[in-house]
Protein backbone atom coordinates (compact mmCIF):
# COMPACT_ATOMS: atom_id res chain seq x y z
CA UNK A 1 0.00 0.00 0.00
CA UNK A 2 1.45 3.27 -0.81
CA UNK A 3 -0.37 5.63 1.02
CA UNK A 4 0.18 5.65 4.88
CA UNK A 5 -2.50 7.61 7.24
CA UNK A 6 -0.78 10.55 9.33
CA UNK A 7 -2.44 11.16 12.51
CA UNK A 8 -1.23 14.87 14.31
CA UNK A 9 -1.85 14.76 17.93
CA UNK A 10 -1.59 18.32 19.79
CA UNK A 11 -1.23 17.34 23.31
CA UNK A 12 -2.04 20.25 25.27
CA UNK A 13 -2.68 22.05 28.86
CA UNK A 14 -5.83 22.39 28.85
CA UNK A 15 -7.39 20.70 25.77
CA UNK A 16 -5.68 18.56 22.89
CA UNK A 17 -6.70 17.99 19.21
CA UNK A 18 -6.22 15.20 17.23
CA UNK A 19 -6.80 15.22 12.86
CA UNK A 20 -5.51 12.99 10.39
CA UNK A 21 -4.58 12.54 6.79
CA UNK A 22 -3.46 10.58 4.01
CA UNK A 23 -0.05 11.23 2.81
CA UNK A 24 -1.71 10.76 -0.69
CA UNK A 25 -4.16 13.33 0.10
CA UNK A 26 -2.48 16.03 1.55
CA UNK A 27 -4.87 18.88 1.87
CA UNK A 28 -8.16 16.49 2.65
CA UNK A 29 -7.38 16.86 6.82
CA UNK A 30 -10.08 15.74 8.77
CA UNK A 31 -10.55 17.03 12.39
CA UNK A 32 -11.76 15.12 15.22
CA UNK A 33 -14.92 17.18 16.46
CA UNK A 34 -16.85 14.46 17.90
CA UNK A 35 -15.96 13.07 21.37
CA UNK A 36 -17.35 11.26 24.42
CA UNK A 37 -19.75 13.21 26.70
CA UNK A 38 -19.50 16.46 24.64
CA UNK A 39 -22.67 16.13 23.09
CA UNK A 40 -24.71 18.85 25.73
CA UNK A 41 -21.71 21.23 24.60
CA UNK A 42 -22.53 21.24 20.73
CA UNK A 43 -24.52 24.24 21.18
CA UNK A 44 -22.52 26.51 22.85
CA UNK A 45 -19.11 26.01 21.28
CA UNK A 46 -16.98 24.11 18.73
CA UNK A 47 -15.55 20.67 19.97
CA UNK A 48 -12.62 20.76 18.09
CA UNK A 49 -10.20 19.86 20.59
CA UNK A 50 -11.20 17.92 24.28
CA UNK A 51 -10.24 18.83 28.18
CA UNK A 52 -6.82 17.56 28.90
CA UNK A 53 -8.01 16.34 32.17
CA UNK A 54 -8.56 12.66 33.37
CA UNK A 55 -10.20 11.19 36.53
CA UNK A 56 -9.35 7.65 38.11
CA UNK A 57 -11.87 5.47 39.85
CA UNK A 58 -10.45 3.90 43.67
CA UNK A 59 -8.46 1.36 41.78
CA UNK A 60 -6.24 3.39 40.04
CA UNK A 61 -7.90 2.62 36.97
CA UNK A 62 -9.23 5.60 34.27
CA UNK A 63 -13.06 6.02 34.75
CA UNK A 64 -13.68 9.38 32.93
CA UNK A 65 -11.82 11.89 30.10
CA UNK A 66 -12.24 14.79 28.63
CA UNK A 67 -16.11 15.86 28.14
CA UNK A 68 -17.05 12.88 30.24
CA UNK A 69 -16.00 14.83 33.55
CA UNK A 70 -18.88 16.68 35.19
CA UNK A 71 -18.63 19.81 36.49
CA UNK A 72 -17.40 20.08 39.60
CA UNK A 73 -15.83 16.66 39.45
CA UNK A 74 -12.40 16.00 41.00
CA UNK A 75 -10.03 15.57 38.31
CA UNK A 76 -6.20 15.75 37.34
CA UNK A 77 -5.60 18.80 34.75
CA UNK A 78 -2.75 20.47 33.15
CA UNK A 79 -1.06 17.18 33.81
CA UNK A 80 1.21 18.30 30.24
CA UNK A 81 3.29 21.06 32.51
CA UNK A 82 4.03 18.51 35.45
CA UNK A 83 6.62 16.54 32.40
CA UNK A 84 8.34 19.84 32.42
CA UNK A 85 9.62 20.28 36.17
CA UNK A 86 12.19 23.03 36.15
CA UNK A 87 9.77 25.34 34.06
CA UNK A 88 6.29 24.72 35.99
CA UNK A 89 4.93 27.48 38.39
CA UNK A 90 5.34 25.82 41.93
CA UNK A 91 2.56 27.74 43.17
CA UNK A 92 0.10 27.42 40.86
CA UNK A 93 -3.02 26.00 42.68
CA UNK A 94 -4.20 23.35 39.26
CA UNK A 95 -0.81 22.18 39.20
CA UNK A 96 -0.31 21.12 42.86
CA UNK A 97 -4.00 20.09 43.33
CA UNK A 98 -3.24 17.84 40.32
CA UNK A 99 -0.06 16.63 41.78
CA UNK A 100 -1.33 16.13 45.44
CA UNK A 101 -4.12 13.72 43.62
CA UNK A 102 -1.56 11.77 41.73
CA UNK A 103 0.25 11.15 45.69
CA UNK A 104 -2.91 10.75 47.44
CA UNK A 105 -4.88 8.74 45.15
CA UNK A 106 -2.66 6.17 43.23
CA UNK A 107 1.38 5.51 43.01
CA UNK A 108 1.52 6.62 39.29
CA UNK A 109 3.98 9.26 38.22
CA UNK A 110 2.89 12.29 36.16
CA UNK A 111 4.67 10.23 32.87
CA UNK A 112 1.52 7.48 33.79
CA UNK A 113 -1.01 9.65 33.86
CA UNK A 114 -0.13 11.42 30.63
CA UNK A 115 0.59 8.21 28.63
CA UNK A 116 -3.38 6.92 30.48
CA UNK A 117 -4.56 10.26 29.05
CA UNK A 118 -2.87 9.94 25.78
CA UNK A 119 -4.10 6.20 25.38
CA UNK A 120 -7.75 7.42 25.81
CA UNK A 121 -6.86 9.92 23.26
CA UNK A 122 -5.50 7.53 20.77
CA UNK A 123 -8.13 5.17 21.49
CA UNK A 124 -10.84 7.53 20.31
CA UNK A 125 -9.41 8.86 17.44
CA UNK A 126 -8.41 4.99 15.93
CA UNK A 127 -12.66 4.67 16.75
CA UNK A 128 -13.18 8.24 14.95
CA UNK A 129 -11.14 6.94 11.93
CA UNK A 130 -12.70 3.36 11.86
CA UNK A 131 -15.88 4.61 11.48
CA UNK A 132 -14.77 6.87 8.73
CA UNK A 133 -12.78 4.49 6.39
CA UNK A 134 -13.59 0.94 7.94
CA UNK A 135 -11.90 -1.47 10.28
CA UNK A 136 -9.96 -3.70 7.91
CA UNK A 137 -9.20 -0.67 5.92
CA UNK A 138 -7.35 1.07 8.97
CA UNK A 139 -5.83 -2.22 10.00
CA UNK A 140 -4.25 -2.90 7.13
CA UNK A 141 -3.03 0.97 6.92
CA UNK A 142 0.49 2.01 8.25
CA UNK A 143 -0.07 5.06 10.74
CA UNK A 144 2.22 7.49 11.86
CA UNK A 145 1.51 8.93 14.81
CA UNK A 146 2.85 13.09 15.42
CA UNK A 147 2.78 14.17 18.48
CA UNK A 148 3.69 18.37 19.02
CA UNK A 149 5.45 19.87 22.21
CA UNK A 150 6.37 23.29 22.95
CA UNK A 151 9.27 25.08 21.21
CA UNK A 152 10.90 25.80 24.79
CA UNK A 153 10.04 21.98 25.79
CA UNK A 154 13.49 20.67 27.78
CA UNK A 155 15.10 17.17 26.35
CA UNK A 156 14.24 15.77 29.37
CA UNK A 157 10.83 16.75 29.16
CA UNK A 158 10.39 15.77 25.72
CA UNK A 159 11.82 12.25 25.97
CA UNK A 160 8.92 12.22 29.03
CA UNK A 161 6.67 13.06 26.46
CA UNK A 162 8.31 10.34 24.00
CA UNK A 163 8.10 7.32 27.07
CA UNK A 164 4.57 8.94 27.69
CA UNK A 165 3.38 8.04 23.43
CA UNK A 166 5.09 4.67 23.43
CA UNK A 167 3.14 3.40 26.63
CA UNK A 168 -0.27 4.68 25.12
CA UNK A 169 0.42 2.50 21.83
CA UNK A 170 1.21 5.39 19.46
CA UNK A 171 4.10 2.72 18.53
CA UNK A 172 7.97 2.73 18.81
CA UNK A 173 10.08 5.50 17.33
CA UNK A 174 10.37 4.54 14.00
CA UNK A 175 6.54 5.32 14.01
CA UNK A 176 6.05 7.94 16.44
CA UNK A 177 7.20 11.75 15.39
CA UNK A 178 7.74 14.85 17.88
CA UNK A 179 7.28 17.93 15.71
CA UNK A 180 7.34 21.58 17.92
CA UNK A 181 4.12 23.47 18.28
CA UNK A 182 5.21 26.45 15.67
CA UNK A 183 6.33 23.82 12.74
CA UNK A 184 3.06 22.30 12.63
CA UNK A 185 1.27 25.95 12.97
CA UNK A 186 3.46 26.76 10.20
CA UNK A 187 2.42 23.92 8.40
CA UNK A 188 -1.37 24.71 8.55
CA UNK A 189 -1.23 28.88 8.07
CA UNK A 190 1.61 28.37 5.35
CA UNK A 191 0.15 25.58 3.39
CA UNK A 192 -3.67 26.18 4.03
CA UNK A 193 -4.35 29.93 4.88
CA UNK A 194 -1.46 31.79 3.00
CA UNK A 195 -0.67 29.64 -0.21
CA UNK A 196 -3.31 31.50 -1.97
CA UNK A 197 -1.78 35.01 -1.07
CA UNK A 198 1.05 34.50 -3.77
CA UNK A 199 3.93 33.44 -1.07
CA UNK A 200 7.05 34.90 -2.93
CA UNK A 201 10.79 33.63 -2.12
CA UNK A 202 12.00 35.27 0.74
CA UNK A 203 8.85 36.46 2.46
CA UNK A 204 9.09 35.87 6.16
CA UNK A 205 6.65 35.26 8.91
CA UNK A 206 6.49 35.33 12.64
CA UNK A 207 4.74 32.43 14.11
CA UNK A 208 3.32 33.54 17.54
CA UNK A 209 1.97 29.98 18.86
CA UNK A 210 -0.26 31.05 22.19
CA UNK A 211 -1.28 28.11 23.79
CA UNK A 212 -2.76 27.23 27.20
CA UNK A 213 0.02 26.85 29.30
CA UNK A 214 3.20 27.79 26.92
CA UNK A 215 3.84 30.38 23.82
CA UNK A 216 6.39 29.61 21.05
CA UNK A 217 7.72 32.24 18.82
CA UNK A 218 9.85 30.77 15.29
CA UNK A 219 10.29 32.95 12.24
CA UNK A 220 10.62 31.53 8.68
CA UNK A 221 11.38 32.55 5.40
CA UNK A 222 10.29 31.05 2.23
CA UNK A 223 13.26 29.18 -0.04
CA UNK A 224 10.66 27.54 -2.67
CA UNK A 225 7.22 27.84 -3.89
CA UNK A 226 7.18 25.56 -6.36
CA UNK A 227 6.40 22.36 -6.61
CA UNK A 228 6.21 22.67 -2.88
CA UNK A 229 6.12 25.38 -0.24
CA UNK A 230 9.85 24.87 1.70
CA UNK A 231 11.00 27.10 4.26
CA UNK A 232 13.56 27.71 6.64
CA UNK A 233 13.92 29.16 10.54
CA UNK A 234 15.53 32.37 9.61
CA UNK A 235 15.66 33.56 13.48
CA UNK A 236 16.03 31.07 16.39
CA UNK A 237 12.81 30.26 18.36
CA UNK A 238 12.32 31.44 21.46
CA UNK A 239 9.15 31.09 23.99
CA UNK A 240 7.51 31.51 27.56
CA UNK A 241 5.32 29.92 30.30
CA UNK A 242 2.80 33.11 29.14
CA UNK A 243 -0.24 30.80 27.61
CA UNK A 244 -3.72 31.65 28.85
CA UNK A 245 -3.97 29.08 31.87
CA UNK A 246 -2.03 32.54 34.06
CA UNK A 247 -5.20 34.63 32.94
CA UNK A 248 -7.36 31.91 34.68
CA UNK A 249 -5.06 32.29 37.55
CA UNK A 250 -5.40 35.94 37.73
CA UNK A 251 -9.12 36.03 37.13
CA UNK A 252 -9.39 33.75 40.33
CA UNK A 253 -7.21 36.06 42.60
CA UNK A 254 -9.29 38.83 41.22
CA UNK A 255 -12.78 36.80 42.38
CA UNK A 256 -10.88 36.14 45.54
CA UNK A 257 -10.11 39.04 46.67
CA UNK A 258 -13.28 40.45 45.82
CA UNK A 259 -15.24 37.64 47.45
CA UNK A 260 -13.48 36.77 50.21
CA UNK A 261 -14.38 33.95 52.20
CA UNK A 262 -17.64 33.79 50.33
CA UNK A 263 -15.74 32.49 47.32
CA UNK A 264 -13.91 29.46 49.57
CA UNK A 265 -17.40 28.79 51.04
CA UNK A 266 -18.95 28.13 47.37
CA UNK A 267 -19.51 24.35 46.46
CA UNK A 268 -16.68 23.37 44.53
CA UNK A 269 -19.25 22.87 41.70
CA UNK A 270 -20.29 26.64 41.71
CA UNK A 271 -16.32 27.45 42.01
CA UNK A 272 -16.07 25.56 38.79
CA UNK A 273 -19.23 27.42 37.40
CA UNK A 274 -17.15 30.77 37.64
CA UNK A 275 -13.84 29.80 36.93
CA UNK A 276 -15.73 27.98 33.51
CA UNK A 277 -17.59 31.28 32.52
CA UNK A 278 -14.42 32.84 32.75
CA UNK A 279 -12.83 30.38 30.35
CA UNK A 280 -15.57 30.12 27.66
CA UNK A 281 -17.33 33.33 27.58
CA UNK A 282 -15.18 36.27 29.13
CA UNK A 283 -11.73 35.52 28.13
CA UNK A 284 -12.74 34.55 24.46
CA UNK A 285 -14.46 37.60 24.11
CA UNK A 286 -12.71 40.73 25.78
CA UNK A 287 -12.01 43.27 23.11
CA UNK A 288 -11.01 46.03 25.36
CA UNK A 289 -14.04 48.09 23.71
CA UNK A 290 -16.69 50.13 24.87
CA UNK A 291 -19.06 47.03 25.10
CA UNK A 292 -16.51 45.92 27.98
CA UNK A 293 -17.05 48.78 30.16
CA UNK A 294 -19.23 46.17 32.58
CA UNK A 295 -19.03 42.69 32.44
CA UNK A 296 -21.36 40.18 34.51
CA UNK A 297 -20.06 36.58 36.02
CA UNK A 298 -22.71 34.62 37.83
CA UNK A 299 -21.40 34.03 41.30
CA UNK A 300 -23.38 31.21 42.22
CA UNK A 301 -26.29 33.06 43.87
CA UNK A 302 -24.50 35.13 46.60
CA UNK A 303 -26.49 37.98 48.22
CA UNK A 304 -26.27 41.48 46.74
CA UNK A 305 -23.24 43.55 47.63
CA UNK A 306 -22.25 46.88 46.34
CA UNK A 307 -18.99 46.96 48.16
CA UNK A 308 -18.20 43.68 46.25
CA UNK A 309 -19.77 44.51 43.31
CA UNK A 310 -22.25 41.80 42.88
CA UNK A 311 -24.98 42.95 41.84
CA UNK A 312 -28.52 40.33 41.22
CA UNK A 313 -26.49 37.32 41.45
CA UNK A 314 -23.79 38.48 39.08
CA UNK A 315 -19.78 39.76 40.07
CA UNK A 316 -19.58 43.18 37.86
CA UNK A 317 -16.19 43.29 36.11
CA UNK A 318 -14.78 46.46 34.75
CA UNK A 319 -13.08 46.68 31.46
CA UNK A 320 -10.10 48.11 33.64
CA UNK A 321 -10.07 44.94 35.66
CA UNK A 322 -9.94 42.80 32.59
CA UNK A 323 -7.29 44.49 31.51
CA UNK A 324 -5.39 43.56 34.87
CA UNK A 325 -6.29 39.68 34.05
CA UNK A 326 -4.90 40.08 31.01
CA UNK A 327 -1.68 42.98 31.04
CA UNK A 328 0.52 40.72 33.32
CA UNK A 329 0.42 38.17 31.22
CA UNK A 330 0.68 39.75 27.52
CA UNK A 331 3.22 42.02 29.22
CA UNK A 332 5.37 38.71 29.08
CA UNK A 333 4.48 38.00 25.47
CA UNK A 334 5.09 41.28 23.86
CA UNK A 335 8.64 41.30 24.50
CA UNK A 336 9.11 37.89 22.88
CA UNK A 337 7.27 38.88 19.71
CA UNK A 338 9.06 42.27 19.30
CA UNK A 339 12.68 40.06 19.63
CA UNK A 340 11.63 37.50 17.04
CA UNK A 341 10.67 40.69 14.67
CA UNK A 342 14.16 42.21 15.68
CA UNK A 343 15.89 39.18 14.69
CA UNK A 344 14.28 39.14 11.36
CA UNK A 345 14.57 42.04 9.75
CA UNK A 346 18.47 41.90 10.98
CA UNK A 347 18.60 39.47 8.32
CA UNK A 348 17.18 42.14 5.38
CA UNK A 349 20.76 42.67 4.37
CA UNK A 350 20.06 39.39 3.09
CA UNK A 351 16.87 40.31 0.85
CA UNK A 352 14.22 38.83 3.54
CA UNK A 353 10.94 40.82 4.16
CA UNK A 354 8.87 40.05 7.03
CA UNK A 355 5.23 40.45 5.85
CA UNK A 356 3.58 39.48 8.58
CA UNK A 357 3.14 37.69 12.21
CA UNK A 358 0.92 35.04 12.41
CA UNK A 359 -1.04 34.30 16.21
CA UNK A 360 -2.28 30.46 16.24
CA UNK A 361 -3.27 28.89 19.44
CA UNK A 362 -6.44 29.39 21.50
CA UNK A 363 -5.13 32.69 23.15
CA UNK A 364 -3.98 33.39 19.77
CA UNK A 365 -7.51 34.09 18.60
CA UNK A 366 -7.95 36.49 21.44
CA UNK A 367 -8.72 39.97 20.07
CA UNK A 368 -7.34 41.99 23.08
CA UNK A 369 -3.97 40.66 22.37
CA UNK A 370 -4.01 41.39 18.55
CA UNK A 371 -4.97 44.80 19.39
CA UNK A 372 -2.00 44.93 22.05
CA UNK A 373 0.61 43.20 19.50
CA UNK A 374 -0.93 45.76 16.51
CA UNK A 375 -0.44 48.44 18.95
CA UNK A 376 2.94 47.47 20.35
CA UNK A 377 5.06 45.75 17.82
CA UNK A 378 6.63 47.73 15.46
CA UNK A 379 9.36 47.35 12.23
CA UNK A 380 12.63 49.11 13.31
CA UNK A 381 10.95 52.16 11.14
CA UNK A 382 8.48 51.71 13.41
CA UNK A 383 5.77 51.26 10.65
CA UNK A 384 3.55 48.48 11.25
CA UNK A 385 3.11 44.89 10.60
CA UNK A 386 0.13 43.02 9.48
CA UNK A 387 -0.95 40.68 12.07
CA UNK A 388 -3.04 37.77 11.02
CA UNK A 389 -5.27 35.20 12.99
CA UNK A 390 -5.67 32.36 10.87
CA UNK A 391 -8.99 30.44 10.32
CA UNK A 392 -9.39 27.56 12.43
CA UNK A 393 -6.22 29.34 14.92
CA UNK A 394 -7.24 26.85 17.83
CA UNK A 395 -6.53 23.42 16.02
CA UNK A 396 -3.80 24.65 13.45
CA UNK A 397 -1.57 22.86 15.88
CA UNK A 398 -3.53 19.40 14.97
CA UNK A 399 -3.93 20.13 11.69
CA UNK A 400 -0.70 21.41 10.81
CA UNK A 401 1.00 18.04 12.32
CA UNK A 402 -0.92 16.01 10.04
CA UNK A 403 -0.05 17.76 7.06
CA UNK A 404 4.15 18.59 7.28
CA UNK A 405 5.66 20.82 6.26
CA UNK A 406 9.19 20.82 4.35
CA UNK A 407 11.40 22.91 6.40
CA UNK A 408 14.80 22.94 4.80
CA UNK A 409 17.38 24.03 7.60
CA UNK A 410 16.55 24.86 11.45
CA UNK A 411 18.32 27.49 13.69
CA UNK A 412 20.18 25.91 16.72
CA UNK A 413 19.28 26.90 19.61
CA UNK A 414 22.50 25.85 21.36
CA UNK A 415 26.40 24.63 21.27
CA UNK A 416 26.66 21.06 21.12
CA UNK A 417 29.69 18.98 22.00
CA UNK A 418 31.58 16.23 23.58
CA UNK A 419 34.60 16.17 25.39
CA UNK A 420 37.99 14.57 24.09
CA UNK A 421 41.67 14.44 24.69
CA UNK A 422 43.86 16.36 23.37
CA UNK A 423 48.10 16.46 22.65
CA UNK A 424 48.92 18.46 26.10
CA UNK A 425 50.55 22.05 24.70
CA UNK A 426 52.69 23.88 27.57
CA UNK A 427 51.89 27.35 27.77
CA UNK A 428 48.63 26.81 26.21
CA UNK A 429 46.36 24.27 28.26
CA UNK A 430 45.45 24.59 31.69
CA UNK A 431 47.88 23.00 34.05
CA UNK A 432 45.59 21.28 36.52
CA UNK A 433 43.98 19.09 32.95
CA UNK A 434 47.43 17.26 32.50
CA UNK A 435 47.50 13.64 32.43
CA UNK A 436 49.43 11.06 30.81
CA UNK A 437 48.04 7.78 28.62
CA UNK A 438 48.13 4.51 30.28
CA UNK A 439 47.74 3.06 26.70
CA UNK A 440 50.18 5.03 24.68
CA UNK A 441 52.10 7.18 27.84
CA UNK A 442 51.36 10.17 25.64
CA UNK A 443 50.70 13.31 27.51
CA UNK A 444 47.22 15.08 26.95
CA UNK A 445 44.72 17.66 27.89
CA UNK A 446 41.96 16.35 29.50
CA UNK A 447 37.86 17.73 29.28
CA UNK A 448 38.81 19.67 26.38
CA UNK A 449 35.48 20.79 24.14
CA UNK A 450 34.89 19.80 20.74
CA UNK A 451 32.01 21.61 19.48
CA UNK A 452 30.42 20.11 16.60
CA UNK A 453 27.28 22.53 16.77
CA UNK A 454 27.07 26.05 17.18
CA UNK A 455 24.29 28.32 18.44
CA UNK A 456 22.86 29.79 15.46
CA UNK A 457 24.09 27.52 13.24
CA UNK A 458 21.68 26.38 10.05
CA UNK A 459 21.36 22.50 10.73
CA UNK A 460 19.32 20.13 7.65
CA UNK A 461 18.05 17.21 8.15
CA UNK A 462 19.27 16.24 5.09
CA UNK A 463 23.15 16.91 5.92
CA UNK A 464 23.21 14.77 9.12
CA UNK A 465 26.38 16.08 11.03
CA UNK A 466 29.62 12.92 11.79
CA UNK A 467 30.61 12.39 15.17
CA UNK A 468 34.12 11.07 15.04
CA UNK A 469 35.43 8.98 18.69
CA UNK A 470 38.74 7.34 18.76
CA UNK A 471 38.29 4.24 21.24
CA UNK A 472 40.31 1.90 23.14
CA UNK A 473 39.10 -0.98 25.15
CA UNK A 474 39.86 -3.97 26.54
CA UNK A 475 39.92 -7.28 24.16
CA UNK A 476 38.16 -8.80 27.01
CA UNK A 477 35.82 -6.29 28.54
CA UNK A 478 32.45 -5.90 27.64
CA UNK A 479 31.94 -4.07 24.16
CA UNK A 480 30.35 -0.97 25.04
CA UNK A 481 31.02 2.58 24.30
CA UNK A 482 29.51 4.85 26.24
CA UNK A 483 29.95 9.04 26.25
CA UNK A 484 28.03 12.18 27.05
CA UNK A 485 26.89 14.62 24.78
CA UNK A 486 27.21 18.66 26.08
CA UNK A 487 25.34 21.07 25.66
CA UNK A 488 25.71 25.13 26.57
CA UNK A 489 23.55 28.26 25.62
CA UNK A 490 23.30 31.85 26.04
CA UNK A 491 26.91 32.90 25.05
CA UNK A 492 30.47 31.47 23.46
CA UNK A 493 30.99 28.02 23.66
CA UNK A 494 33.26 27.40 26.48
CA UNK A 495 36.67 25.58 25.75
CA UNK A 496 36.72 23.68 28.78
CA UNK A 497 34.50 21.13 30.29
CA UNK A 498 35.06 22.83 33.93
CA UNK A 499 34.80 26.32 32.55
CA UNK A 500 33.70 28.51 35.08
CA UNK A 501 31.78 30.73 32.26
CA UNK A 502 29.01 29.52 30.99
CA UNK A 503 29.87 25.92 31.62
CA UNK A 504 28.50 23.17 29.50
CA UNK A 505 26.12 20.89 30.95
CA UNK A 506 25.37 17.18 30.18
CA UNK A 507 22.47 16.59 27.62
CA UNK A 508 22.60 12.83 26.95
CA UNK A 509 24.46 9.85 27.28
CA UNK A 510 25.38 8.17 24.17
CA UNK A 511 25.57 4.29 24.54
CA UNK A 512 26.38 2.08 21.50
CA UNK A 513 27.11 -1.93 21.30
CA UNK A 514 30.40 -2.45 19.39
CA UNK A 515 29.34 -6.16 19.66
CA UNK A 516 27.46 -5.48 16.49
CA UNK A 517 30.58 -4.12 14.84
CA UNK A 518 33.28 -6.95 12.74
CA UNK A 519 35.87 -7.16 15.88
CA UNK A 520 38.18 -8.75 13.01
CA UNK A 521 38.11 -5.47 11.51
CA UNK A 522 39.87 -3.52 14.77
CA UNK A 523 43.27 -3.04 15.20
CA UNK A 524 44.93 -4.23 18.03
CA UNK A 525 48.18 -3.34 20.42
CA UNK A 526 49.34 -4.26 23.30
CA UNK A 527 48.84 -1.07 25.97
CA UNK A 528 51.72 -0.63 28.94
CA UNK A 529 50.20 -2.20 31.49
CA UNK A 530 50.79 -5.59 29.09
CA UNK A 531 47.15 -5.34 28.48
CA UNK A 532 45.55 -5.96 25.12
CA UNK A 533 43.32 -3.85 23.58
CA UNK A 534 41.34 -2.59 20.51
CA UNK A 535 41.85 0.74 18.66
CA UNK A 536 38.57 1.76 17.67
CA UNK A 537 37.65 4.33 15.26
CA UNK A 538 33.86 4.79 15.05
CA UNK A 539 31.78 7.57 14.03
CA UNK A 540 27.97 8.67 14.97
CA UNK A 541 26.14 10.19 12.62
CA UNK A 542 23.69 12.94 13.91
CA UNK A 543 20.74 13.96 12.53
CA UNK A 544 18.55 17.38 13.95
CA UNK A 545 14.67 17.30 13.79
CA UNK A 546 11.76 18.97 14.90
CA UNK A 547 11.51 19.98 18.15
CA UNK A 548 15.46 20.22 18.48
CA UNK A 549 15.19 16.00 18.46
CA UNK A 550 18.41 14.19 18.10
CA UNK A 551 19.02 11.57 16.38
CA UNK A 552 21.89 9.00 16.31
CA UNK A 553 23.59 5.66 14.40
CA UNK A 554 26.66 4.14 14.48
CA UNK A 555 29.20 3.66 11.41
CA UNK A 556 32.01 2.26 10.77
CA UNK A 557 34.30 1.91 7.92
CA UNK A 558 30.97 3.69 5.91
CA UNK A 559 28.40 1.23 7.07
CA UNK A 560 25.79 1.28 9.61
CA UNK A 561 25.36 -0.41 12.31
CA UNK A 562 22.07 0.39 14.21
CA UNK A 563 20.95 2.84 16.44
CA UNK A 564 22.88 4.80 19.07
CA UNK A 565 21.03 4.57 22.65
CA UNK A 566 20.57 8.43 24.23
CA UNK A 567 19.30 8.57 27.24
CA UNK A 568 18.40 11.47 29.08
CA UNK A 569 18.77 12.72 32.57
CA UNK A 570 15.12 12.39 34.10
CA UNK A 571 14.61 14.96 36.55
Amino acid sequence: MSHRLKVGVDFGTTFSGVAWNFTGAQEDVIIIREWPGHRWLQALRSSDKVPSEIVYDSLGEVSKWGFQIKTGEERLAWIKLLLEPTKYISNNRTINSTRSLIFDQNTKEPVDVVADYLTCLRKHAIHCIQNTYGKAFVDATPIDYILTVPAIWSDNAKELTLQAAETAGFGDRTTLQLVSEPDAAAAWTLLRDLKSNFLQINDAFVIVDCGGGTVDLISYQVTETSPNITVKECAAGTGGLCGSTFLNGNFENMVRSRLGRRFEALSPRKRNDIMKKFEEELKRNFTDSDDDDEIYCPVGGIPDDPIAGIDGGDLIITREEMKEIFDPVIDKIIPLVENQVRNVEAKSSQGLRLTSILLVGGFGSSKYLLKRIEKEVRRADMSPIEIIQPANAWSAVARGAAIGLRISTRTSRRHYGTVCDVPFIHGKHPVGNLYKCPFTGIMYCANTMAWFINEGNEVSEEKPISLRFFHTARTDMPMMFTTELYAAEMGPAPSYLNSPINPARILCHLESDLSMLPTSEFTKRMGLDSQEYYEINLEFVLTMKSAMILTFEQMFKGKRYGCVTAKYSLV
